[in-house]
């Protein structure tokens, strides 16, 4: 039924034969929308959707009121590895469709070759839903605060982006980054459970997997694109995503990489740490930065990071693995890939990061402490998941 619904829509969409009353306003709008896509067998989504994945040296910007944004959809088609994927990354994209003022978005999915079906026909299934739902709830709640909804959704496109494409060049870089930014196989048994805060946590084996250290070579893999935000899956919105972007205009010249700091305590321990007994390795005082970061919303400038020959420096292989040393804390042991990485790196290197507002990543944990809580209204809100056993804890 679903199905026949969002066929039996697309087809009004393109041919304008409605079957209730709309008022001409209503139609100029939906008009209007229609003339956003290119059209394909009288579908608007096949005029969305890239038919074939790419190098993301390949990628380039729709036009220049498009902004890109990013994502990472690995191993989909593997049972058991990372459950509900999709069924979260449903929830933001619907978040961010239902929110968007207009502003055109440029998607684009990082993904493998058995992924990029499942994906395809997902974001095609998501697309017309969303559409789908507006027109059938049209009579039920606020006609015209829907129509307006409907009017305002986003000019967009969406490209699938090869994984190996990215991967492949710096195979030696992350390899190397594995061995100190996550736990080691042969560790993992005695690893597996660990306590924050009187919490226990569970690690996941999957940040052995090469997309958790891709970040540091966005800036080279997406050769065409200038400034690129990265979204974890399990976010919603309650913004347009264009008011994240404007922080790029509030960068100063040395700053490159735009984030939230960790609300968990995540880093307490190694931060504590190294202000007490390394304090003159540590080259910020900023307390957001001394927090440690977390990675689930980031903005990647990453034209000032290709003409940058000190951001070159701290990527070699041998800079990106003896960081921690750098700071004096080699034996740490670190967990979750190359967001461990930049934390490091935002203590030795502060003059390349911009600390977001914390509403942009209100990060629900479990291990939440009162201090640590964003104390503005959320705009972007990070469910972790599945990562914590234990249900919330105010502390």
């Amino acid at each position: 039924m679903i199905r026949i619904v969002t066929v039996f829509l697309f087809f009004l969409l393109v041919n304008f034969s409605f079957s209730f009353d709309t008022s001409d306003q209503h139609e100029k709008e939906l008009r209007q929308i229609v003339e956003n896509y290119e059209i394909e067998d009288h579908d608007l989504r096949k005029g969305i959707l890239r038919k074939y994945l790419i190098g993301a040296d390949l990628v380039k910007s729709p036009g220049p009121e498009y902004i890109t944004i990013g994502f990472i959809a690995s191993n989909v088609h593997k049972k058991g590895l990372v459950d509900g994927i999709l069924r979260v990354f449903g929830n933001y994209l619907k978040s961010i469709f239902l929110y968007s003022s207009g502003t055109p978005i440029h998607m684009v999915i990082i993904t493998d070759a058995g992924s990029y079906k499942p994906l395809y026909h997902f974001m095609y299934n998501i697309i017309g839903a969303h559409l789908a739902e507006l027109i059938i709830y049209e009579h039920t709640i606020d006609t015209r605060n829907d129509w307006l909804r409907l009017a305002t959704f986003p000019k967009l496109k969406v490209e699938f982006v090869d994984i190996l494409s990215i991967t492949s060049p710096r195979r030696k870089e992350i390899d190397a980054m594995k061995l100190h930014y996550s736990i080691q196989p042969r560790d993992f048994e005695r690893f597996k459970k660990n306590t924050l805060n009187g919490n226990t946590i569970v690690l996941s084996p999957k940040y052995q997997l090469d997309l958790f250290y891709m970040a540091p070579f966005y800036f080279e893999a997406f050769a065409q694109i200038d400034r690129l935000i990265m979204f974890d899956v399990d976010l919603k919105t309650d913004v347009d995503i264009g008011e994240l972007y404007t922080y790029f205009d509030t960068m100063n010249s040395t700053e490159m990489i735009a984030v939230v700091a960790d609300q968990a305590d995540f880093y307490y321990t190694p931060s504590t740490y190294i202000q007490q007994f390394n304090s003159d390795k540590l080259m910020t005082t900023d307390k957001e930065k001394l927090k440690g970061l977390n990675t689930g919303v980031v903005l990647y400038d990453l034209d000032k990071m290709r003409k940058s020959e000190e951001y070159k420096k701290i990527i070699t292989t041998h800079n990106l693995t003896h960081i921690k040393a750098d700071l004096g804390i080699p034996e740490f042991t670190m967990t979750v890939g190359d967001q461990e990485w930049m934390t490091c790196a935002v203590w030795r290197y502060p003059q390349f990061f911009k600390m977001l507002p914390c509403e942009y990543n209100i990060q629900d944990t479990p291990v939440i402490k009162l201090e640590n809580r964003c104390d503005k209204p959320g705009k972007i809100y990070h469910e972790h998941g599945q990562i914590h056993e234990k249900k919330k804890v105010k502390h």
